[in-house]
């Protein structure tokens, strides 16, 4: 008989209408049986059929509280989400049927353990010898191939469609912390009976009042403890008495972080030894973190020499730059030994200069800093100590605070400018310097005085007679009164090219010039004398909201006995007026009119 080959085509499965009965299904994170008892009991930590229909049915409605001990007012919930859902609700059914015994004449069903004479007959004995493997392998494909039932046959399982589920209730988040307090404390039995909302409720609370603190916060355990746990020193002695008011929510968080803390691949354990106990110690050291290239920078009052050259590691790094451009770099300060950034960076061109901003590795190779103090943020050469040279006066520095307005910010994205004001490449700017004449648009680095050309400043800034024995923090070796003179008049110069647009002379600064330095009421004779610039004076007799301004209702109430007495003022001059119209000239009406 010729075997039919197996055709490759697959059946089809026969289509079938989905119901349109609609389910709602909740993932409930515990087990239920299917005894009425036990799903009531589920009903009942979910907050009852009222709770469900609302979740289900109100789309706003998307939080489902499981209660686990639903009698404990101080149980805290744990937060079910309801999210749409795309299921559809199976109900799968198992068939078992079984033949009947042919050799029964009662026509009882076949046992279901092999039991008869049949089976019971032992198997011949053989004289082959087999291995204990072997003998596990054949009783292991006996145990595969053989039925254990003969009568019985195979189940059969049908699915049957119900419906679909198109909201499902998650329990997703982490149960927050509980907290049990003690029932006999008289604020949790207020919160119970309140809970309550009967009469009870009405006589709790007119009778409650607060204990007294007894500052009983341990009181000893219930239970006697056994002779082993009163050794065990893990075991606690006494309870807690702290009555800690009870908290609607411990834990913000919901869901779990995965931290997965791991060591840095690149530490590796070193052995260092400690200077003053001589005692090792081991520390992880990252040898792949990044070394800065920023300038040395030291504090205006640390004691011993300034930093002579570079650490080790940028020694090291010397062959990565260019060798042309820093040799330039070290000649320009061997011509200035301190150079404000902008000035220093004006004395290359444009290309230059776009190197050593983007190097940050050339100018600490050559200078270092000051943290604070006058020659702060400055780069100084190596060796240079401008806290014992009396000339490095001339390389201090004004600085000024100014705000931009805001129409002066904007700028267009596409500016239609000259090619012929574009910087060429060799050019080199002169921003740093203020000769009294030309508005600089960066004021905020402020001038070295040794870059500040105006006659008048040059004087105050070469004047050696007011000068100190000492390097100062704040003046420098300028006295407070000559430092506040020079900075008062670059300020008066600088803001009348800024602001009003033309040039401040000479004779515009007399005030400053004639006025005498005076100690400050505040100090008591304590400080020394300054010089106030009249740009203070101003600004103090202006009207400041934010300082010495009285309450609102006082100042609301001047302004209204203000407006009175104007309006009482202003019927008064028109009844004199009226009276008089009569006796003068109507050609002299207008003669005495202010607007």
């Amino acid at each position: 008989m010729e075997e039919t080959p197996p055709s490759n085509e697959r059946a089809t499965a026969a289509s079938r209408r989905l119901p349109q009965t609609s389910f709602y299904s909740i993932e409930y994170p515990g087990y239920v049986s299917e005894t009425p008892e036990a799903l009531a009991g589920a009903l009942k930590t979910l907050g009852g059929q009222t709770a469900l229909d609302k979740v289900f049915k109100q789309p706003r409605a998307r939080i489902l509280d499981l209660k686990l001990r639903p009698d404990d007012l101080f149980a805290h919930p744990i937060p079910g989400e309801a999210v749409n859902s795309l299921k559809i609700l199976a109900k799968v059914t198992r068939r078992k049927r079984r033949k009947l015994n042919p050799e029964s004449s009662s026509n009882e069903p076949a046992p279901t353990q092999p039991g008869s004479a049949a089976m019971s007959e032992q198997p011949e004995d053989t004289s082959m010898e087999i291995s204990p493997d072997q003998q596990r392998l054949m009783e292991s494909s006996a145990n595969e191939n053989s039925n254990p039932n003969p009568w019985e046959e195979e189940p059969v399982y049908t699915t049957e469609l119900l419906g679909t589920i198109p909201r499902t209730v998650r329990f997703r988040a982490m149960a927050d912390f509980q907290y049990t307090p003690d029932l006999s404390d008289p604020i949790v039995k207020l919160r119970q009976s309140m809970d309550a909302l009967d009469m009870s409720t009405v006589e709790a609370i007119k009778s409650f009042v607060f204990p007294v603190e007894q500052e009983d916060y341990a009181l000893p355990l219930d239970v006697p403890l056994t002779p082993e746990a009163m050794s065990d020193p893990t075991v606690p002695k006494t309870r807690s008495n702290l009555r800690i008011p009870h908290f609607p929510v411990f834990s913000r968080a919901t869901i779990p972080l995965q931290y997965n803390y791991k060591p840095n691949a690149f530490s590796t354990v070193q052995t260092i030894q400690d200077p003053e106990t001589g005692e090792e110690k081991q520390r992880l050291i990252n040898k792949t973190r990044f070394k800065g290239f920023g300038t040395l920078a030291i504090d205006f009052h640390d004691p011993g020499e300034v930093p002579s050259g570079p650490n080790d590691h940028m020694s090291s790094l010397i062959p990565t730059v260019s060798a042309d451009l820093l040799r330039r770099v070290r000649e320009q300060f061997e011509i200035r030994p301190i150079w404000a950034r902008v000035a220093l960076l004006n004395q290359f061109s444009l290309t230059d200069r776009r190197e050593i901003f983007h190097s940050k590795m050339i100018i600490p190779l050559v200078s270092y800093a000051f943290n604070d103090g006058p020659f702060r943020d400055m780069y100084i050469r190596f060796g240079y100590d401008p806290r014992k040279d009396v000339d490095a006066r001339f390389y201090q520095r004004v600085t000024f605070r100014y705000t931009m307005p805001n129409y002066q910010r904007r700028r267009p994205v596409i500016e239609n400018r000259n090619p012929a004001d574009i910087p060429k490449p060799h050019m080199f700017e002169t921003s740093h310097i203020f000769d009294g004449k030309t508005a600089q648009n960066e004021v905020g680095p402020g001038f070295q005085l040794c870059d500040i050309h105006d006659p008048l400043l040059e004087s105050l800034i070469n004047d050696a007679s007011d000068l100190r024995t000492e390097c100062h923090e704040r003046d420098g070796w300028y006295s407070a009164a000559a430092f506040d003179r020079i900075k008062a008049v670059t300020r008066r110069k600088l803001f009348g090219l800024i602001e009003e647009n033309r040039i401040i002379s000479d004779s515009e600064v007399a005030d400053i010039m004639e006025k005498k330095a005076t100690i400050p009421k505040a100090a008591g004779g304590k400080k020394e004398p300054r010089i106030v610039a009249p740009d203070k004076d101003v600004k103090k007799r202006k009207r400041n909201r934010a300082k010495g301004a009285g309450p609102w209702e006082e100042e609301t109430a001047t302004r209204l006995k203000a407006a009175l007495r104007r309006k009482k003022q202003a019927g008064e001059d028109e009844g004199e007026s009226n009276a008089d119209a009569d006796e003068e000239d109507p050609s002299d009406a207008d003669s005495d009119y202010r607007p």
